[in-house]
């Protein structure tokens, strides 16, 4: 009897081992199927990210490049509202009028201060560039940008030819589009290096 009961008694122990192995056997097929899953939707994840991360390096290159052209734009319009006229035909009110298409009013006075009364010029002059305008952009990723523009005029005053390079700063804001500072820094010189 007693080699009965330990023969029943090892059944029962050898099905619930049984049992308990195919359990572990289950959960353990189950847990891989879920961990493939997620490994499956991890390199999902980590593709769409690399995907997005080069869309917005794209836009962020092409939102410069705006910039970039915006500045140029703004840089080219201010330029010729200060050094392309006719004093017979271009009166200081219209020159400040369109200057201050592409700057804020406080970086237009320091340039054009506003006058209550329209007035012409008592001196007849004819202005306008040479060249292009070399226009220079330091690197940033703030709102604020800084660029410095050399700029080549010729000018006949009266029947007097002459000619000019001149340099400006400016601070260009990014997200107003438009010049919050720009002003001449001065007259460049060209040295004469035959006498040194």
């Amino acid at each position: 009897m007693e080699n009965k009961f330990f023969k029943i008694l090892s059944g029962v122990f050898g099905v619930a081992l049984l049992i308990a192995v195919v359990a572990l056997f289950a959960t353990s097929i189950s847990a891989n199927m879920k961990l493939n899953e997620k490994n499956t939707s991890i390199s999902k994840l980590s593709a769409e990210n690399q995907k997005i991360k080069k869309q917005n390096e794209e836009a962020q290159k092409a939102g410069q490049g705006k910039v970039d052209e915006q500045i140029e734009k703004s840089t080219k319009g201010i330029l010729n509202a200060f050094l392309v006229y006719d004093t017979k035909h271009v009166t200081v009110k219209e020159q400040r009028d369109e200057a201050g298409k592409y700057m804020t009013e406080e970086a237009l006075e320091q340039n054009i201060k506003k006058v209550a009364k329209d007035y012409k010029a008592s001196v007849s002059s004819v202005s306008k560039i040479k060249g292009s305008p070399d226009i220079y952009i330091q690197p940033t990723k703030d709102n604020l940008q800084k660029v410095l523009v050399v700029v080549d005029q010729e000018m006949v005053i009266d029947t007097y030819p002459t000619e000019a390079s001149w340099q400006y700063v400016g601070t260009f804001d990014k997200k107003k589009n438009i010049f919050v500072d720009f002003h001449v820094l001065g007259e460049l010189t060209k040295l004469d290096t035959k006498n040194n």
